[in-house]
């Protein structure tokens, strides 16, 4: 598991690309600003070409 949160600071996606993904048995579960759930969406989609149901992908606001 990895943690990121405001007070440590970091890049989100950075991190999540930074990860080694399991071929099975796997499950993601991400967090954050609108723009950079889609972007952690999409790059779990086409680099990894995980499953819907193998992820939790929400946006909780949007950065003005």
């Amino acid at each position: 598991m990895h943690c990121l949160t405001r007070a440590t600071g970091g890049d989100l996606i950075a991190a999540l690309r930074a990860q080694t993904l399991p071929d099975s048995n796997r499950f993601i579960w991400f967090g954050g600003e609108s723009a950079q759930a889609a972007a952690a969406r999409a790059f779990l989609k086409s680099e990894h070409t995980l499953l819907r149901n193998e992820t939790s992908v929400s946006g909780y606001w949007t950065h003005p």
